[in-house]
Order: C-alpha cells, then sequence, then structure tokens
C-alpha cells in the first residue's frame, strides 16, 4: 500500500513538472502535492492512519481543488470561467493554498496547538459523556430552519418560486447569473439540510421519537429532490460519507451488544 501511494505521488509531481512548463507554477504545485500527500503517505508507514478520520477527506478535497482542478485547467486550456480569466491570479492562489496546506497538517499531525492551548482548556465546556437525544433534535430543527431560511431569501430574491421550479428542473446557463447576484451563505443555505438530517436522525434512534425521524427523512428527501431535479449529483456525496461514518461509529456498539448476548446465552452474566 505505501509502495502504491508513493509511485501515485511520483506520479502527480511529473504530471505537475510537465503540464507546469518546470516554472515557479510547477514547483508550487509539487509542493501542494507533497504537503497533501506525504503526511498521509507517513501515517500509513507507522500504520496509524483511520480512514475515516477527517484528515483523509480533507487531504482529498485539497488535491481536488488545488492540485487535480490547476492541473486540469492548465492541460485544457480552460482558465475562464463565468467569464472571468482564473491566470492573473493563479500563481498567487496556489501560494495562499501551499500556506494553509501547510499551516492545516502542522497544526493536525503536531502537539503544538494543543501545547500551546492546553492552559486554557478549562474555559471551553466539557462535552457530555452521554448523547443528548433532546438537545441534538433541537439543534437539528433549528439548522434546517436557519438553512432553509437562508436559501429561501435567494429565491425570493431571485424570482421567487418560477426561479425554484426552474432551478430544480435542471441546471442552465441562466443559473450563473443567479449565484453571481446572490450570496454564497444565501444559496448554499440548503446544504444545512445534511447536517440536520443526520442530527434529528440519531436524536430520533436514540430517543425514539417518530417526528424527529419523520423531520430527518423530511429534510433528505428535500435535499436529494432538489439536487437530482438539478442533476447535480455531486452534492449528494456528502450523504454517503455520513452513511460510512454512522456505519462506522455504530459497529463497536453492535459488537459489544452481540458479546453481551452471546455471554447471556452462555449463562455467564
Amino acid at each position: 500500500m505505501v509502495l502504491f501511494h508513493s509511485a501515485v505521488l511520483v506520479l502527480i509531481i511529473i504530471l505537475c513538472l510537465e503540464i507546469g512548463d518546470l516554472s515557479v507554477r510547477a514547483l508550487l504545485l509539487v509542493l501542494l502535492s507533497c504537503g497533501i500527500y506525504l503526511p498521509m503517505i507517513s501515517r500509513l508507514i507507522t500504520r496509524t492512519l483511520d480512514m475515516f478520520e477527517p484528515i483523509v477527506f480533507v487531504n482529498l478535497s485539497l488535491g481536488i481543488m488545488f492540485v487535480a482542478r490547476p492541473l486540469s485547467d492548465l492541460a485544457t486550456r480552460e482558465t475562464v470561467h463565468l467569464g472571468i480569466s482564473v491566470m492573473p491570479q493563479f500563481d498567487y492562489t496556489l501560494a495562499v493554498a501551499l500556506a494553509g496546506v501547510v499551516a492545516f497538517q502542522v497544526g493536525y499531525h503536531s502537539r503544538l496547538t494543543l501545547d500551546a492551548f492546553k492552559n486554557y482548556a478549562w474555559l471551553l465546556p466539557r462535552p457530555p459523556r452521554e448523547f443528548r437525544s433532546g438537545r441534538a433534535g433541537q439543534l437539528g430543527i433549528l439548522v434546517a430552519l436557519v438553512g432553509l431560511g437562508l436559501f429561501g431569501m435567494f429565491i425570493m430574491q431571485s424570482g421567487g418560486v418560477a426561479t425554484l421550479v426552474a432551478m430544480a428542473s435542471g441546471r442552465g446557463a441562466s443559473d450563473d447569473a443567479l449565484f453571481l447576484s446572490s450570496n454564497g451563505y444565501f444559496y448554499s443555505g440548503i446544504l444545512a439540510l445534511i447536517p440536520a438530517s443526520a442530527l434529528l436522525f440519531a436524536a430520533g434512534l436514540a430517543a425514539k421519537r417518530i417526528a424527529w425521524l419523520v423531520g430527518s427523512a423530511i429534510s433528505l428527501a428535500t435535499f436529494c429532490g432538489f439536487y437530482l431535479g438539478r442533476g447535480d449529483r455531486s452534492n449528494l456525496l456528502p450523504l454517503l460519507f455520513r452513511a460510512v461514518r454512522y456505519d462506522k461509529r455504530r459497529a463497536p456498539a453492535l459488537e459489544c451488544r452481540a458479546r453481551y448476548a452471546a455471554r447471556r446465552g452462555r449463562g455467564n452474566v
């Protein structure tokens, strides 16, 4: 596995040098690739990497945004997006991204941050030892209402129900004008239905409240219906990550229950 990922990193570096034409731009892309991939490889060598921990998904996203996408833009020469050329700020953006990647990797993999702020930990409230289903359900409802409220403001500013129907009927060239005339906090508000659905689902299972499970299903159906209608399947990927994460967190509990049942069957409890 380590050899495979090392070979992939070497291939990415070769692509960066080939497409970037041995320039400062190519160097930035190489450093970004190493900054994102090398920590993962080192963790694989020490066998301390959990494929479901946040760093895996964060580095995957960073690699797509700041390595794969720039390489694609340079290779295809499609450097004009929404009528704006990205080339004047291309190298500057890569440099800023590199600084952010380095800072993130240092903060995640070292104890510098923890040691610097451990004396102030008492200022923060301690997380509860048990899952508070009541608060989780209330927070899920609040997140859903805030997200729908922000998205509703975007729809009302953009033309009302007619705009919503047009957007849910498929992607079109006119959508870009709607997004450019608004704020990302508004038209991205519907994404809040993902964490809202997860909170309501977990709270409903823990408290055995059908209303929260129904709310989770409604939030999920609303989100999927909108993006499936638009044909924008990439926004459905977080749902897959949520299902995998829930299954991973649930597995130890199921294993403990199975062992307990086995011991009871043998009369050891």
